[in-house]
Order: structure tokens, then C-alpha cells, then sequence
């Protein structure tokens, strides 16, 4: 898979998860030095719904299409807003 076709699978999660029922933001960024490195920035009202989110039928049905693709694990991090 391209570089290209890597990111409009990632650009494809946008749409359908910015319309999910408690997402506040949901941005896609790829690293400049590195285009194969792509990051999720999301903001949720509540940690339910992120959860419900990991379970949506858009994100189950591309983990079998990322699986051949990347090369680590997806690195799942939550912070909370200090400010």
C-alpha cells in the first residue's frame, strides 16, 4: 500500500467519527520529516464515549486493513486538559 492510499484509509475514520454522538475534536496529522507517520488527535466529552468510539463499526473494520500495513501497534495515549 502507498503512502497515498495509507492516508485516504486514515482521511476515511474523519467524517464518520466527527459525526459520533460526545467526539469534541478528531484531526489527523502526519509527521513532516517521516509521511509514513500518521497520529489521531481526539477530544471526547466523556471517556464513555471514546470507548464507544473504539467500538464503532468504522474503527473495528479498519484494524484488518492496517494490520498488513503498520509496522508497531497503535501507541494509545490520554492526557487530560490541565487548562
Amino acid at each position: 500500500m502507498s503512502d497515498k492510499e495509507e492516508e485516504e484509509l486514515f482521511c476515511g475514520l474523519i467524517e464518520p467519527t466527527r459525526k459520533e454522538s460526545g467526539c469534541i475534536s478528531y484531526e489527523l496529522l502526519q509527521n513532516r520529516d517521516d509521511p509514513t507517520d500518521f497520529t489521531f488527535v481526539e477530544e471526547w466529552e466523556t471517556d464513555a464515549a471514546f470507548e464507544n468510539h473504539a467500538a464503532s463499526d468504522h474503527i473495528k473494520a479498519i484494524g484488518p486493513k492496517l494490520q498488513p500495513i503498520v509496522a508497531d501497534p497503535p501507541d494509545i495515549r490520554t492526557y487530560l486538559a490541565v487548562k
